[in-house]
């Protein structure tokens, strides 16, 4: 019979750095999915008050909307608003970074939220471009 009792801890050594990777970038998309879903919460949120205050002062409501957005997402490189008689659409772009993805040397991720909203038969419609 021989002592065995060292080759699970070398064992689990081995596969430690791999398990590591694997838990970081697990957690790396998670948190990368959560932004990309809050990204486009506030653009719908704020596509549905556009086109709520359509018949107002165009100025006014765009000035709005780029306030709201820009009090609940950061860093924001791109954010275009294009209105017209029933319709408001919005392109929003952000790079975002996470501190596994810079160890891996990965740095950036771009994320990148585009939405039309229309008005039909008195009802909004959202549609993801």
């Amino acid at each position: 019979m021989r002592n065995n009792k060292g080759q699970t801890l070398v064992t689990f050594l081995l596969i430690l750095p791999f398990l590591l990777i694997l838990f970081g970038f697990t957690v790396d998309y998670g948190m990368l999915s959560i932004e990309k879903r809050k990204i486009d919460n506030v653009v719908k949120d704020n596509i549905e008050y556009g086109l709520q205050h359509i018949e107002e002062d165009k100025t006014i409501w765009e000035q709005n909307i780029r306030i709201a957005i820009r009090q609940n997402i950061e860093d924001i490189e791109v954010l275009e608003i294009v209105y017209g008689e029933n319709y408001v659409d919005i392109l929003l772009s952000k790079h975002y970074s996470s501190l596994y993805s810079i160890m891996m040397g990965q740095s950036i991720y771009k994320i990148e939220s585009h939405y039309r909203g229309y008005i039909d038969d008195g009802k909004i419609t959202l549609v993801k471009e």
